[in-house]
């Protein structure tokens, strides 16, 4: 269904450092894109942008994306591999997922499209800064049992969540005030949702800010 067109160097790279380059190398069906810095004593924070792909949909139909990630194999420093040894641990970039569905407009008015039947989640707002709202969508065909929300940070720790003996509804709405589990205020930064479903796992992100 779709079919790699271009790969663009995102800010957080090209800000970090004027002498960059990088590879990209891909078949029919994968594609590895490598990011290299010539600049002594550059290191990278997030949030930022990485890289911007491009892809073009070639066919209505469903794809989907892996983003493979070896993490002991990711970073260098000066031809060296940073392994989880390193001082600089934990220096990991979170990769999820994606599913991309491609349809037609055909009878399609004003508003949100259709949802494929999946599990799907809306945080309103996105940033947060003191409040939000947790929108989850469960399957229509869901069977009966339980359902979970996770609210994670980037060294995969739970720190906030919410679960339920069966699911209540097609559609679950959750007020979170951007607080851990002890109710205290979380520190502005990246978070990951996690919503499970009768086996179905849907990811995001969600960035706070203070």
């Amino acid at each position: 269904v779709l079919s790699l067109e271009s790969v663009q160097e995102g800010s957080l790279m090209t800000d970090a450092c004027p002498n960059n380059f990088t590879n990209l190398v891909f078949t029919d069906s994968t594609a590895t894109y490598s990011h290299v810095l010539l600049c002594g004593g550059v290191s990278l924070d997030g949030p930022g942008v990485l890289s911007t792909w491009r892809f073009h949909a070639n066919a209505p139909g469903t794809t989907v994306v892996d983003l493979v990630s070896n993490p002991d194999r990711t970073f260098f420093d000066d031809g060296i591999f940073i392994t989880p040894a390193h001082p600089t641990d934990p220096r990991q970039v979170y990769l999820f997922d994606a599913t991309v569905t491609v349809g037609t407009s055909a009878g399609i008015g004003d508003g949100d499209p259709p949802l494929v039947d999946g599990v799907h989640v809306r945080v309103i707002p996105n940033p947060v800064r003191d409040r939000a709202a947790l929108h989850l969508q469960a399957p229509s065909s869901a069977a009966p049992g339980p359902v979970a929300i996770e609210i994670v940070d980037t060294g995969g720790r739970r720190v906030a969540g919410w679960t339920w003996d069966s699911i209540p509804s097609t559609e679950i709405r959750v007020a979170w005030d951007a607080t851990d589990r002890s109710g205290r205020p979380l520190p502005a930064g990246a978070y990951f949702y996690v919503a499970r479903v009768d086996g179905q796992t849907a990811r995001g992100k969600i960035q706070i800010v203070r």
